[in-house]
């Protein structure tokens, strides 16, 4: 009886023990996966709002973005006919019939596109210019490199920017400067004066060039090419000195200013402007001009500023002065101080 009684209660501390293992277990699962759903719902309240997808365009909008003369479903059961018969042209190598083709049933850039990689530019630009789109064609011409055909077509569209430069770059592929004189039309009718100025300089044509800068108030254009002593005779004979005042004031201590300086002094005779060279004294630096003048040149200023019936302020003709000693324009030099001096001495 006692062995029963002991055997029943070993048997029932066993499954105590099994049954308090299996409890621990949910309760350990149950703890678990409510921290996991816990850390779940804390990240999406984080995470961004992922963007709503767009709507499928309407119709109206589609047409934005695509091609209408090349879209499949637009054409009828004989377009579709001509499509394939077109195909099988460009595979047997009659590109030009296969082109017509693709043209006949709205599929232009189809035709374009075979047309031009295949070398067939101007069969491919008649297409697009029979679409008035004859800028597109002088673009085509253009990456083609047929810069003659494209200026002319940019011009057509008074695309005048773009027609400029191909016509000048054509002028120098053809060695053809009546080309540059096509790009001077095209440039002034774009405003684009710095090109201009430039193909008129390569042209030599300094009347044109001093024409457009005095209409168009450029005069530090003028300035730029002045640099050499045949250009500045040629820009001052048509210049007033109304302008030349103009283009003193806009000068900068640079070297190649510096040299202009030089020269417009040298060749231009002209009260004009050598008051306002002698009104120079802005900056230390822009008085080393005097290191670019002939000294016959020194000496005519000074010869002007002895008759002139204006007064220049001492302190301007004393940096003058200095200039022109440290420039080795002695007998100028000591001219223009001796007329410091005696201005100092009566003013005391």
């Amino acid at each position: 009886m006692l062995n029963r009684f002991l055997l029943f209660a070993g048997e029932a501390g066993i499954y105590s023990i099994a049954g308090a293992a299996l409890l621990a277990i949910v309760i350990f699962y149950v703890l678990i996966r409510t921290y996991v759903l816990k850390i779940s719902e804390l990240k999406k309240s984080v995470r961004p709002a992922s963007p709503a997808k767009k709507p499928p365009p309407t119709p109206e909008e589609a047409r934005g973005f695509t091609r209408k003369t090349d879209l499949m479903d637009q054409l009828s059961p004989e377009g579709k006919k001509i499509h394939r018969q077109a195909e099988e042209l460009v595979k047997l190598g009659d590109l030009r019939q296969a082109a017509r083709l693709f043209v006949s049933i709205g599929f232009q850039r189809r035709a374009i596109d075979i047309l031009e990689h295949n070398g067939f530019i101007d069969e491919a630009c008649h297409i697009l210019m029979d679409m008035k789109a004859v800028h597109r064609a002088g673009a085509l011409y253009e990456r083609n490199g047929m810069l003659l055909n494209a200026a002319q077509c940019y011009e057509q569209a008074n695309h005048h920017v773009q027609a400029g430069k191909a016509y000048h770059a054509a002028a120098y592929e053809l060695t053809d400067p009546a080309l540059l004189k096509k790009a001077l039309l095209s440039y002034e009718k774009a405003a684009k004066f710095e090109e201009f100025f430039d193909v008129c300089f390569r042209l030599n044509d300094i009347p044109e060039l001093v024409r457009v800068a005095k209409a168009q108030r450029h005069y530090s254009s003028l300035l730029k090419y002045c640099k050499l002593p045949l250009h500045t005779k040629a820009i001052t004979k048509e210049i007033n000195p109304y302008i030349l005042e103009h283009m003193v004031t806009d000068l900068k201590p640079f070297p190649g200013d510096l040299i202009t300086l030089a020269h417009l002094l040298t060749h231009m005779n002209n009260e004009g402007l050598y008051r306002s060279i002698l009104e120079l004294s802005r900056t230390k630096q822009l008085l080393e001009f005097w290191e670019f003048v002939p000294e016959e040149t020194a000496i005519k200023l000074c010869q002007y500023l002895a008759k002139s019936p204006f007064e220049i302020p001492k302190e301007t003709l004393k940096s003058h002065g200095e200039a022109m000693m440290q420039f080795h324009h002695q007998k100028a030099g000591s001219y223009i101080l001796s007329l410091v001096k005696a201005l100092e001495k009566k003013a005391s």
